[in-house]
């Protein structure tokens, strides 16, 4: 089952610390993905997953029209349900391709983080590799912020009323 946890995490420009963070985030307990690749895809998990990618897809953000575009024939087809389909497992390739300068890997899956005790850390300048769930996180928090949100792991509930027998 997916489950709300909290991210900490540091941002540094030319060494300078310039924000750190710490906050609610989601986290999926299995692996999400083609199930030839070793995706357990849970239903609690899945859910989760689409519910931040449908977010991403229609918040305000220009940064996230390059992803827009990309899934806009897709989408007709995607919806948040819990059941990994073909339009699942295409929206989660291309929001990896789309975000591929900042990802350890673009491979179609979608691995449980470890953020008990741990602080990410992300140097602007330098290499970002982040795992696809950390990035997940950062884009629904730009984008809630964007339209208002304060909390997206309450907020996205109210949206998608299922997910709170699975978060």
């Amino acid at each position: 089952m997916a489950e709300r946890e909290t991210i900490t995490g540091k941002v540094f420009d030319s060494g300078r610390l310039v924000a750190d963070f710490t906050g609610p985030c989601w986290n999926i307990h299995n692996l999400v993905g083609d199930a030839g690749s070793g995706g357990i895809n849970a239903t609690g998990d899945v859910m989760v997953i689409q519910t931040m990618l449908y977010h991403i897809a229609v918040s305000p953000v220009p940064v996230f029209d390059i992803f827009r575009r990309k899934i806009s024939l897709l989408f007709g087809s995607f919806s948040v349900n819990g059941i990994f389909d073909s339009a699942t497992s295409n929206i989660i390739k291309s929001y990896q391709e789309f975000r591929s300068d900042t990802l350890i890997a673009v491979d179609g899956l979608i691995h449980p983080a470890d953020y008990k005790g741990r602080t990410i850390t992300i140097k602007w300048g330098s290499p970002v590799h982040l795992m696809t769930i950390t990035q997940l996180h950062l884009d629904c928090v730009q984008g809630h912020r964007s339209v208002g949100g304060k909390d997206y792991t309450i907020d996205f509930k109210l949206f998608h009323p299922k997910l709170h027998s699975h978060v």
